[in-house]
């Protein structure tokens, strides 16, 4: 049966008829938009579009950050970033539009790091280090603009053919309005610091050094065949590791499997003792 199609507006009043139905979430609906193959338009479900939602997503897109990547050519974004406000004929507010991504040609994190994904793929460790060095690009433009992800984990990024990385769910990061906080309202317990553990993020304004340390277990999932920092013999789960600071750099003992950390150089490791240390601790 055939998606019917749905009219909307942008703030300026230019009509977009919105059709086929790309994606489905908890928050609301993804659509191709007819006439603009560069576009795909999010829709909420209607308890999602409030009046604080759009104020957050109206300086998101007055307020983009830089693309790293643009140089590459306008293939490749980095960030699946809100580009125009979306609103229905009685101009109430329903979604926004982003750059449509070419899925096709993407894989996820996961797949890049896990090693059955990684060796039917054929990506070398040179590869995974590639990719590793273009997610803390990404996210150093995020934070120059202000921005923090905050719900940083392995589903907040698209990993292109050579490399390149795109943030998707852009509109769940933590944005700074002036002295107003949207906080990210969303958490997974293994990508959240140790001074953050047991403490929801709706409340808590986040630093990029909170960023950081997830961007450092993205990396060791990365270089270290899928293996979280926190994941060994005597825990039950990465986010008892991260409570009681024991990594596998720090006396954790790894599991069978796991590779030791030592395989890594030791200017490496260093700057993950560092990145996985409490705040209080000077986290970069």
């Amino acid at each position: 049966m055939a998606t019917a199609a749905l009219c909307c507006f942008t703030r300026r009043g230019e009509p977009l008829v919105l059709a086929q139905k790309l994606g489905a979430g908890g928050e609301g609906d993804v659509y191709a938009v007819q006439g603009k193959a560069e576009w795909a338009a999010k829709v909420y479900v209607p308890r999602n579009r409030t009046a604080e939602r759009e104020q957050k997503l109206l300086h998101m897109v007055e307020n983009p950050p830089h693309d790293p990547f643009a140089k590459q050519g306008p293939q490749h974004v980095a960030f699946a970033w809100p580009l125009e406000l979306l609103y229905d004929e009685g101009r109430r507010f329903l979604g926004f539009v982003m750059p449509r991504l070419r899925l096709e040609h993407s894989a996820l994190l996961f797949q890049v790091y896990h090693p059955l994904e990684a060796r039917k793929r054929g990506l070398s460790w040179k590869f995974r280090l590639a990719v590793a060095h273009n997610l803390a690009v990404v996210l150093e433009e995020l934070h120059a603009k202000g921005y923090v992800v905050g719900d940083l984990n392995e589903s907040n990024f698209l990993v292109q053919r050579d490399g390149l990385v795109t943030l998707v769910d852009c509109d769940s990061i933590q944005v700074q309005a002036g002295r107003r906080v949207f906080h990210c309202r969303v958490q997974k317990p293994e990508y959240t610091p140790p001074e953050l553990q047991g403490k929801s993020y709706s409340s808590v304004t986040l630093r990029p050094e909170h960023d950081a340390f997830a961007l450092a277990v993205l990396v060791f999932l990365l270089l270290m065949q899928g293996r979280h920092p926190y994941a060994g013999k005597g825990v039950q789960t990465p986010e008892e590791g991260i409570r009681a600071g024991r990594s596998l750099l720090e006396g954790l003992e790894p599991g069978v499997g796991t590779p030791s950390p030592g395989v890594l150089p030791a200017p490496l490791r260093r700057l993950f003792l560092r990145a996985f240390r409490p705040v209080a601790r000077g986290r970069p």
